[in-house]
């Protein structure tokens, strides 16, 4: 799943000034998650993302950072949402499965080759 966490405070201006674009944001991707979050209220939440300053914007997919965007920039915030949204979905635990399987195949099936072309 992916998501978009926004910190921002109540007396922050360039968090009130990139609301509205944040907003239309998350009517544009629906295919993405977007929360927001008062860093004053949510202080836990707030210091384990390590925020320092807002408005934060924090990208996860499956529940990991994958990238951050620090400031009120409208357009380099519409830039990495737009590259977010490319990303696969994809369950990564899956394909780490998937490829040990196939190399396994693949190894037992050289390992045999080999055997037959030496001839043990």
């Amino acid at each position: 799943m992916k998501k978009i966490i926004k910190f921002y405070t109540t007396w922050c201006n360039p968090c009130k000034a990139i609301k509205p674009v944040y907003e239309e944001l998350s009517q544009k991707y629906k295919n993405i998650v977007f929360e927001d979050y008062d860093a004053e209220e949510t202080q836990q939440l707030a210091e384990s993302y390590n925020v320092k300053g807002v408005p934060l914007f924090i990208f996860l997919k499956g529940g990991e950072v994958v990238d951050r965007v620090e400031g009120a920039n409208v357009s380099l915030l519409n830039q990495k949402v737009e590259k977010f949204n490319n990303l696969w979905d994809f369950d990564v635990n899956f394909l780490k499965l998937f490829l040990y399987y196939i190399c396994k195949k693949l190894y037992k099936g050289v390992l045999e080759w080999v055997k037959k072309s030496i001839k043990f």
